[in-house]
């Protein structure tokens, strides 16, 4: 078990490079059930940034991220039922502790536990985060009902399966999501969370969401015109995946000038990994 808060600056490097050998090949079997079936997809978030910046991962970036419209996400993930390889997993809330709004594919026997996040019944493995793209309101009153709707439930799905807060400043409006998530279900909370989500797929809206996102609400947003297939293609180590098209506008709006390097002290492990287990130490064959 390698504790990665342990290593030297000297043994990091070599961790993480054998950490984006496992998401890599993770992000290939996405790639290839997407593809066979004609899927809308693409690279987002830092691994956007990765494709873009340094035509690969990110050097200290510690996961991979891919995100469908929602529709696609919606196939996606009954596709898994007949098409996922064996080696791979489908993790969604409808698995035992774990409650975020997006999917996780995690690679079978492998081992990736995070500070903040709760023990889920399948295990906590090496994994490629997978969020749906919805319709977001066009309108600032609209899109500010919008997002304390779904912040809202996300919150108590979240405090409903125990993750841990990493703001950890109490607020009156964190007590009462607290209280009314204890009063609920995981199903119904779930299911109040997507229909927050979806309330504006069926609309013509200018732009797309990530609902799933980690950064501020409203920065991790899709013109509509840059979902529209077919989306081009970009080198990610070696392997060309899909991106947005206009993915400079994409990644202005997430990080500003984003072709200016981090200083080096907030190059870090951003997902505050615990202990990691590579299973036989080597990543499977693609």
């Amino acid at each position: 078990m390698i504790r990665p808060e342990e290593l030297s600056p000297g043994e990091y490097p070599a961790f993480l490079e054998a950490l984006h050998g496992h998401l890599l090949v993770i992000a290939v079997e996405i790639r290839r059930i997407c593809d066979a079936h004609g899927l809308v997809y693409c690279l987002v978030g830092g691994s956007l940034l990765g494709a873009v910046r340094h035509r690969g991962f990110i050097p200290w970036d510690d996961d991979m991220d891919i995100g469908l419209p929602r529709e696609d996400y919606e196939r996606f993930l009954r596709l898994c039922g007949t098409e996922l390889g064996s080696a791979f997993e489908l993790v969604t809330t409808r698995n035992g502790g774990y409650g975020l709004p997006f999917a996780k594919i995690m690679l079978k026997g492998t081992v990736f536990r995070e500070r903040n996040a709760p023990q889920y019944d399948c295990g906590n493995g090496i994994y490629v985060d997978v969020f749906p793209l919805d319709r977001i309101p066009d309108g600032g009153l609209a899109r500010k009902l919008y997002q304390l709707n779904t912040l809202f439930f996300r919150y108590a799905l979240l405090k409903k399966c125990g993750y841990r807060d990493t703001n950890p400043r109490v607020t009156l409006w964190k007590r009462f999501v607290s209280v009314y998530a204890r009063c609920h279900s995981k199903r119904f909370l779930a299911k109040k969370m997507d229909r927050s989500a979806t309330a504006f797929n069926g609309r013509r809206t200018a732009c797309y969401f990530n609902t799933g996102t980690a950064y501020p609400f409203g920065r991790e947003v899709f013109a509509e015109e840059s979902l529209a297939a077919p989306l081009p293609e970009l080198p990610f180590e070696g392997i060309m995946f899909r991106v947005p098209r206009h993915a400079d506008a994409v990644l202005r709006q997430l990080y500003g000038d984003y072709m200016v390097l981090p200083p080096e002290d907030q190059r870090y492990n951003r997902h505050g990994i615990v202990n990691v287990d590579f299973g036989d130490g080597e990543a499977p064959e693609e």
